[in-house]
């Protein structure tokens, strides 16, 4: 059978044309239909009283928080679809309780007021079939905070009586001291080689400034707490102030004080120091989560004004810093505030504002149509 030539010459033609249509539409101002390949979905989580906050989700799509109550309740919880929110507080029979961490078997990190609601927190890990166990504190230091968990169960954390203490526990060996680079010190992420990242008070910081907590770290078996700016060429103009997760590649996210330009989310990676940016025209960024591909998650301000005016943020290589608000449907009513953790399959993790209301939410991301008007950052408070 001979080639019908007239198909074969539509059918090339037929693409270029669409294109020119497209370009003239948009030249005009006209709205165009097009394929959005990072449109997310996005899925409330719930709550078990009035407001949900999600912290750590793993590559199952199992995700992490605490829901609140206008009083003092406060119960971790785990999610998985098909089976909605369990309350892990419930479970342990405790009042309240934290979740900030899980790993791909389930296991829950976190921690639990063991004094009656007086605020003397323990750390604790959760396991199915086990349920949930008590971590204690460092020696000298009466509480603990129970942050990340890794594949090996261990946790990472903050033992606490007049200051901070970075800890790490593993079984076998129990809660260790990770020292400090001056006086107090915090643990925020744990790889799965145990590698800790946080900050840690030096000499020269500041009391009680959100924003300067002293020094970002690097916790290794092999050379103990590092400075995290001593890794870094100092020319680079940067002030590393906190480490906030660290991946299996040994990528380290947190923010820190880029001179000259900012407080800004940094990647770093083998000595070299990634400044993340912002919004256009935005403020202050700072990274929360990242996977093993190197894809960041966290929260920047829509101006330099500082008040209240963040949303949720997703850095990749490819499309740079995005507004996670303007890759969701805008008619679901929500308003992302901040993404706080991002797993293999690319699903984000974190909370936002839905009808008034804080609520944990789980994107996923999807290909799907959309009409676009034009690529404005979403303005609204």
């Amino acid at each position: 059978m001979k080639p019908n030539i007239v198909s074969q010459v539509q059918e090339r033609i037929a693409p270029v044309a669409l294109a020119i249509i497209l370009l003239l539409l948009t030249a005009l101002g006209t709205t165009a239909r097009e394929v959005h390949p990072l449109l997310f979905t996005v899925e409330d989580l719930g709550t078990f009283s009035s407001s949900t906050r999600a912290t750590a989700i793993n590559n199952s799509g199992q995700v992490v928080g605490t829901s609140f109550a206008p009083s003092t309740f406060a119960h971790a919880f785990r999610y998985a679809d098909g089976v909605g929110l369990i309350d892990l507080g419930q479970i342990a029979n405790e009042t309240i309780t934290y979740g900030t961490g899980i790993n791909n078997v389930g296991q829950v990190s976190g921690h639990a007021d063991r004094s009656g609601g007086a605020g003397g927190y323990h750390a604790f890990r959760y396991t199915d079939g086990i349920g949930l166990v008590d971590l204690g504190s460092l020696p000298g230091y009466g509480f603990s905070y129970g942050g990340p968990i890794n594949e090996r169960g261990q946790v990472a954390g903050s033992a606490y009586g007049d200051v901070l203490r970075a800890f790490r526990f593993t079984d076998g060996v129990g809660m260790q001291d990770l020292g400090t680079l001056g006086r107090a010190s915090a643990a925020y992420g744990i790889n799965n080689s145990g590698d800790v990242v946080g900050n840690s008070e030096t000499p020269t910081t500041p009391s009680n400034e959100n924003w300067n907590p002293g020094h970002a770290f690097l916790y290794t078996d092999r050379q103990g707490m590092e400075d995290l700016n001593n890794l870094i060429d100092p020319s680079l103009g940067w002030e590393l102030r906190r480490g906030n997760a660290i991946n299996d590649r040994g990528q380290i996210v947190g923010f820190g004080e880029h001179i000259g330009i900012g407080l800004h989310a940094f990647l770093y990676s083998r000595g070299v120091v990634q400044d993340l940016g912002t919004f256009p025209g935005g403020g202050i960024s700072y990274a929360l989560g990242l996977n093993n591909r190197g894809d960041v998650v966290g929260a920047a301000y829509l101006d330099a004004s500082g008040i209240g005016n963040f949303r949720a943020m997703l850095y990749t290589n490819r499309q740079g810093m995005q507004n996670l608000n303007n890759l969701i449907d805008p008619s679901l009513g929500w308003v992302l505030r901040e993404a706080t953790a991002i797993n293999e399959r690319g699903q984000i993790a974190g909370w936002g504002e839905l009808k008034g209301e804080e609520r944990a939410f789980l994107l996923t991301p999807g290909w799907s149509s959309v009409t676009r008007v034009d690529n404005r950052q979403c303005e609204a408070d």
